[in-house]
């Protein structure tokens, strides 16, 4: 993260996921995840503006200079790159409830499936906010990265040429915060960690 732009974290509770959980018949609802996973970028974009909405309110009533200029370039950051952070929590809570041990093969085949869930969801995001509320300023097709987009055409095609076609909102938008304090408040584990 650059100088002076925010932390806008947003946590998935994975636990929350799965149905029949410790049963034979539990299974992970992806399509929820992915949903989930679209709709904390919206928020995430939203709460960009909410920011900028507080701190222009801020720089309004400030009266020292350089405490003023402070803030505004808090201010371009935060609208030149409308950074997000889309993170999660109760991954191991997750493989628990459809009886796997974390760290096992399967377990990681689950993880990977869960991820590109997510990154489906907030790539589908990013663009289709781009389509309809702009890119961001900052945005520069000369820096792009270009193992990002072949990443993002080996995890799903549709959102390699919605990415291609609309470019993107948020300069970033995914995240794994290790999540202590929300996991204790949402009982649940913590981020990516196993349970002991």
């Amino acid at each position: 993260m650059g100088e002076n732009d925010s932390c806008r974290l947003i946590h998935i509770n994975l636990s929350k996921f799965v149905e029949n959980p410790f049963t034979d018949k539990a299974y992970i609802n992806y399509s929820a995840i992915k949903d989930t996973a679209y709709m904390a970028m919206k928020l995430g974009d939203d709460l960009v503006d909410l920011e900028c909405e507080a701190i222009d309110r801020i720089i309004n009533v400030c009266d020292d200079p350089a405490e003023k200029a402070m803030w505004k370039d808090i201010y371009n950051v935060a609208v030149s790159g409308r950074r997000v952070g889309v993170g999660i929590l109760g991954l191991a809570d997750l493989l628990a409830k459809v009886n796997e041990v974390y760290g096992t093969s399967t377990s990681l085949d689950i993880i990977d499936e869960v991820m590109r869930t997510i990154m489906i969801g907030e790539i589908q995001a990013t663009t289709d906010m781009a389509r309809t509320r702009g890119i961001f300023p900052g945005y520069d097709e000369e820096k792009e990265n270009i193992r990002f987009y072949e990443l993002i055409h080996r995890i799903d095609q549709g959102s390699y040429y919605s990415l291609l076609k609309n470019k993107r909102r948020n300069l970033s938008f995914s995240t794994i915060a290790p999540t202590g304090s929300v996991a204790m408040l949402a009982q649940t584990s913590s981020g990516i960690e196993p349970t002991s």
